[in-house]
């Protein structure tokens, strides 16, 4: 506590909390202290500019802290916390630009996690990650899957929408055709359901498949 005071973050992270660990590996205390050295470093992450920190001293903590909170989640599989730190080394991962890394680790997070908000919020965070990587196919079958996972979330028509449009921006007409009918008859209410109509009136026609188109 004094070295942090002292702003010493990365001695109290190192000299205290990740020593413990690394000296004590069986100690039932160990991942607690792997957990204070990561927390110690998200203060320089989360409080850069109230403390005048500059960007390399952000950088350098935030990847010590992807680097801990992988090592955590890994040696302690069972650690109380493991989920809440699963989920903070993808954030932190997509937040350095390491968005690859993020996607698997994202895809792990949705794997461990029961169903629920945190599943929820890392389905959707997958989607959007693999959008910005130009992973258009993967990216319209995440949004998909995680409107099909949970079609009263308040993100889900969004999602299912964002899907077929994000089909026709991968050359997959037939599966944009495919998403635009499950949206129009899941959210019949919704603003856009007409459009998602003729869209997909539109997409089927132009794959050549005219018999469904006018049925």
């Amino acid at each position: 506590d004094t070295l942090i005071k002292q702003g010493q973050y990365r001695r109290a992270a190192e000299e205290v909390y990740v020593a413990f660990a690394d000296k004590n590996p069986q100690n039932a205390k160990a991942p607690d202290a792997l957990r204070d050295a990561i927390e110690t470093y998200m203060i320089v992450v989360d409080s850069a500019k109230a403390k005048n920190l500059s960007a390399d001293d952000v950088k350098q903590a935030r990847d010590r802290a992807i680097e801990l909170s992988s090592r955590l989640v890994t040696q302690y599989p069972s650690y109380r916390y493991r989920l809440q730190y699963q989920n903070l080394n993808a954030r932190l991962l997509a937040e350095s630009g390491r968005r690859d890394e993020a996607v698997t680790a994202l895809r792990s997070v949705i794997a461990s996690t029961p169903k629920g908000k945190d599943q929820a919020d890392a389905m959707v965070r997958l989607g959007v990650t693999l959008d910005s990587l130009g992973q258009k196919k993967e990216a319209a079958a995440a949004y998909e899957q995680f409107s099909a996972a949970y079609p009263s979330d308040p993100r889900a028509a969004d999602a299912q929408f964002n899907a077929a449009v994000t089909y026709i921006e991968a050359g997959d007409s037939a599966s944009a055709a495919r998403t635009y009918a499950t949206f129009a008859s899941r959210y019949p209410r919704d603003q856009r359901a007409g459009r998602a109509r003729e869209q997909r009136i539109v997409l089927l026609r132009a794959v050549g498949d005219t018999a469904t188109a006018t049925a």
